[in-house]
């Protein structure tokens, strides 16, 4: 039964007015405190020395910010069992909202290929999500030819001293891709003595195991401080077998609303509930009187023997399909056709082989190892100047296991063909891939003061960045396996990459290979191929800054901040000989993307006291910034951003912010070489039968006018060409505007903080593909459909044509501007801390609600609703409790995803049929609760840590395959739910 979304916010904002998060921000120049030590108040904050704050330039003495920011520190982390600075972003309530790219995401197109991890903040994008490591922009890295978000594997979790998040837009600060928020990671700069670690999660299950050891060293003189450390992580690999809720995917269909009577199909042989994972171990007939039907090689069939009697010897008939319209010949006899009699429809699907042992060998969760060098170093010139670098290194080693289906016709008489009939095999064949990414950051700079005018800070810091990815994988020749399908065994005309066939033809109408997927060693050693591509991608840039007080206001010093940036990246990737060829069989193709771009930027900041000791004005202050960039690939672009920072009495504080982001497009957006992949016509073409079907007299009258026949649509058809490439020349950046506004409580009478912040952020102008289908269905429903821009796109062959009449070629869809999209929402942070006399104690509360989170692909188009479908839950919060007493430290912690559902946006929403019989889909999810605790002691130079994450083995939800969103197995693909189950943790550090 559904959970009450409101009842579930209601209470968790109770419980959250007993346990409580600091969301004000540390600065960076702070040293690494316990983050669970007391909020100041206003007048002690007033104590504390002048920092800068993440999303502001300025120095400040004021503790509390304009902009809302979470904070996340290091022990933190470290007590909820968390090593992985990939898990430590995007498990925060700013991220949880949408479903974030991991290690989950095997076998899956992303930006930045595979292996890559992103953060994407309120579920903008990761794009829309700038990540600065120490203040500065960290340059992206990654495989394949659209590299562009940062990759948080390059930043090892060992480093982290905290992390904070700047939920506000802010590219007059930053420039570009500061749509959605600014993540800064603050490093470990300044070690002084020594430290080692090692961390291990070991789940109660196999698979998954995380292991961190790392290692560091500082040395600190009466000039300056030097720092090395040195990070090995590892991730083993979590495959489908490992875990029930992959490792056979059901229907998930139920008799009753409750959803406690299933409905699904009972498999013959193993009396369970049927696994549906994919279709293959079968052969198919093209020919003869058994046409369109499928069987599977079965030693114990004999002619004549299943529920139609349609058994061959040493073949079992799993189902009959149409052929041009209808069943061909005596196969219709064997068919099973929807009008069929329910039971019997199900007992036909009972033995279709729909699903393989070999599915559990599939990796859910990516290996990777890790190895990070890192280094930091400054000195003292002079008493006011320092020059100063910074160093990183980072290894990524990852791969995905998996496998995919392969088919083809043998003709009658094709020597690898032993049947009386045109056969085609549907094999399932291992396929891997595997990642190396080597990433280097470079920093060098001087800073100091100026003690005229008052006092003013200066810098002058150069970065540089580059990545370096090796990918391969395992792909089937094209050229060999057209070769090899030719009615003579082997067509060597065809042969660009080997010079014959194995002898007696290609066998993949054997017994091992159509069960079992096993080859024989010269017909794998033809057929499957593996090459390397490579990805290079630098970043660098050189940026000065002044910051300090212009003159004295009534109120205060007005302060001040002027700056510029010189920014260049660069792009190359080189896919293997047979991608740029476009000869792997099945797969896209992909050209060599190359490309660069240059940014010239300058900013300015002011922070202007207006008020100050009147009554209801505590103090008032402007912060007002501005920021102009200079574009090689499009142009200039300006952005603003005016705050305000009202403290009414020193218990009550308001906030606010007005301002406009921007982003440029990425290189692969601007440069990305054509890539192509494949769409079924049922999938893209609205005009499929639509003339004897469709009641919309426009779509009639369009697919008359491009030639489309009444009635197509009715037959076998090919796969559509779907072609991706870069916008350079045409894309513009996107823009956007944000308002926020915060209402922050500090009592004196309590060691209390609650801050209340609304947000909205609208993008217009959004950098996006608009999608095949799209492209076709706005064509085609135009109502000016000769001169519909989009049709342009869509190359469709004519009725005369002697091999694919009236089918769409290819679509063209390319990266453009087209899209808007919006979030609003409210985030809750509360806080609570007392001292006892036995221990102290500390709650934290943190929670997002999101208001409304819609897409628009046009203007006109009604918005689509993205908050509360699976994989968006309209609803986060996390929980936590410390008590520290001498030397022991009790830490627990509750992860909360509120409901979702997809039910919402189908017709019917929970009910359809299921082989003729009325049945119920789950299509949502119930709120998912998990919760953790540690223990840790510390020792002289030691400190030791235990607990246990997901302590009570919540699995992830499940959910129907029909309407249910992405699966992997029997449950979401989304990032909110824990895959790994109840696992142990140990943390052994010592310091010298």
């Amino acid at each position: 039964m559904k959970f009450d979304k409101k009842a579930l916010l209601a209470s968790s904002i109770i419980a959250g007015l007993a346990m409580a998060a600091p969301s004000m921000a540390l600065a960076q120049s702070q040293e690494d405190e316990d983050d669970q030590r007391p909020q100041p108040s206003s007048q002690q904050a007033t104590q504390v020395g002048e920092v800068v704050i993440t999303g502001s330039r300025i120095r400040r003495n004021e503790f509390t910010a304009t902009q809302p920011i979470q904070v996340i520190t290091a022990e933190q982390a470290t007590l909820e069992g968390l090593a992985d600075t990939s898990e430590i972003l995007q498990g925060s309530t700013a991220a949880n909202t949408a479903t974030q790219i991991n290690n989950f995401f095997t076998g899956f197109v992303t930006t930045g290929g595979p292996g890559v991890n992103t953060i994407s903040l309120r579920g903008l994008g990761a794009q829309r999500t700038l990540v600065l490591v120490n203040g500065r922009r960290v340059g992206p890295a990654g495989v394949r030819g659209q590299v562009g978000p940062a990759d948080l594997n390059t930043i090892p979790g060992s480093q982290i001293e905290r992390v904070e998040i700047l939920t506000d837009g802010a590219s007059s600060i930053y420039g570009s891709d500061a749509v959605a928020g600014v993540i800064n990671i603050i490093t470990r700069t300044n070690l002084d003595g020594g430290r080692a670690e090692v961390f291990y999660s070991q789940p109660l299950e196999r698979g998954g195991e995380e292991l961190r050891a790392n290692i560091g060293q500082g040395w600190t003189f009466d000039r300056g401080y030097v720092s090395v450390a040195g990070e090995f992580y590892r991730r083993s690999p979590l495959r489908f077998g490992d875990r029930d809720w992959f490792d056979c995917p059901q229907a998930h269909v139920y008799r009753d609303p409750n959803y406690q009577i299933r409905a699904d199909v009972i498999d013959p042989e193993t009396g369970e509930f049927k696994c549906q994972s994919v279709t293959a171990n079968v052969i198919s007939v093209w020919s003869g009187p058994r046409a369109g039907t499928d069987f599977m090689p079965d030693p114990s069939a004999v002619l004549g023997g299943g529920p139609n009697g349609c058994d061959l010897n040493g073949l079992r008939q799993v189902r009959a399909f149409f052929i041009g319209g209808g069943f061909n010949g005596a196969g219709q006899s064997c068919a099973v056709p929807g009008t069929a009699p329910a039971a019997l429809q199900r007992a036909m699907f009972a033995r279709t082989p729909a699903h393989s042992d070999r599915y559990g060998s599939r990796t859910a969760v990516s290996p990777v190892d890790r190895y990070s060098i890192s280094a930091f170093a400054g000195y003292d010139l002079t008493p006011t100047t320092e020059i100063f670098g910074e160093f990183l290194f980072n290894r990524r080693e990852s791969e995905q296991n998996s496998w995919r289906q392969i088919w083809g016709i043998f003709d009658e008489g094709h020597p690898a063909n032993p049947y009386p009939f045109d056969a085609e095999p549907t094999l399932l064949l291992n396929t891997d891939q595997d990642q190396q990414v080597d990433y280097y950051r470079g920093v060098a700079g001087i800073r100091g003061q100026i003690n005229a005018m008052g006092g003013w800070d200066w810098e002058l810091a150069a970065q540089y960045s580059r990545s370096r990815g090796t990918y391969g994988g395992n792909f089937f020749y094209a050229d060999r396996f057209e070769a090899a399908l030719d009615p003579s065994g082997c067509d060597t005309s065809l042969l660009t990459t080997a010079s014959s066939c194995p002898v007696g033809g290609l066998q993949l109408l054997t017994n091992d290979a159509v069960l079992f997927g096993r080859l024989r060693p010269e017909d794998e050693a033809f057929l499957i191929g593996y090459e390397q591509g490579t990805t290079t991608y630098t970043h660098a840039y050189v940026e000065g800054i002044v910051t300090g007080n212009l003159f004295n206001l009534p109120a205060g010093p007005l302060g001040a901040a002027f700056g510029f940036q010189i920014r260049r990246e660069e792009i190359d990737d080189n896919p293997g000989e047979q991608a740029r060829n476009g000869n792997s069989w099945g797969q896209s193709s992909a050209g060599r993307t190359t490309g660069s771009d240059t940014v010239r930027e300058v900013f300015a900041e002011f922070e202007v006291p207006v008020i100050r000791s009147v009554p209801l004005i505590d103090s008032l202050s402007l912060n007002l910034s501005g920021r102009y960039s200079d574009y090689d690939s499009y142009g200039d672009n300006t952005t603003y951003k005016v705050g305000l920072n009202w403290q009414i009495t020193p218990a009550w504080r308001i906030r606010a912010s007005q301002g406009t982001s921007f982003r440029a497009p990425a290189l692969y957006e601007l440069f990305l070489a054509n890539q192509t992949s494949f769409l079924g016509q049922a999938a893209i073409d609205p005009c499929r039968q639509a003339l004897a079907r469709s009641t919309n007299p426009t779509l009639n009258a369009n697919c008359l006018a491009a030639g489309v026949p009444e009635g197509y649509g009715t037959g076998v058809s090919s796969s559509a060409l779907i072609i991706t490439g870069g916008g350079i020349g045409i894309l513009n950046p996107e823009t956007a505007e944000a308002q926020s506004i915060g209402l922050i409580w500090t009592p004196a009478f309590v060691d209390l903080s609650v801050a209340l912040d609304y947000y909205k952020i609208e993008v217009q102008d959004e950098v996006r593909q608009f999608g095949a289908a799209n492209i076709v269905s706005a064509c085609y429903f135009s109502d000016d459909f000769a001169n519909e821009p989009l049709c342009s796109l869509i190359v469709r062959n004519p009725p005369t044509d002697p091999t694919r009449p009236s089918e769409i070629v290819s679509v063209n869809d390319s990266y453009v501007n087209i899209a808007r999209q919006e979030s609003e929402g409210l985030d809750l942070t509360i806080r609570y801390a007392h001292r006892f006399g036995f221990g102290d104690l500390t709650l934290n509360g943190r929670f997002t609600h999101i208001l409304n989170w819609e897409s628009q692909l046009f203007n006109a188009s009604a918005p689509t609703q993205n908050h509360q479908r699976i994989g968006s839950p309209d609803f986060v919060g996390q929980v936590s409790a410390r008590f520290d007493r001498g030397d022991w430290t009790y830490f627990w912690n509750t992860d909360i995803v509120g409901e979702t559902s997809n039910a919402d946006f189908l017709t019917p929403p929970n009910s359809g049929t299921y082989f003729g019989e009325p049945v119920f889909f789950k299509r949502f999810t119930d709120h998912h609760i998990t919760h953790g605790f540690s223990i840790r002691r510390r020792a002289d130079q030691w400190t030791l840590q235990a607990g246990v994450n997901n302590v009570f083995n919540t699995s992830p939800p499940i959910t129907s395959a029909s309407g249910g969103g992405t699966r992997i197995g029997n449950t979401p693909l989304a990032s909110q739910y824990d895959w790994i189950g109840r696992r142990v943790f140990f943390n052994i550090s010592r310091a010298w």
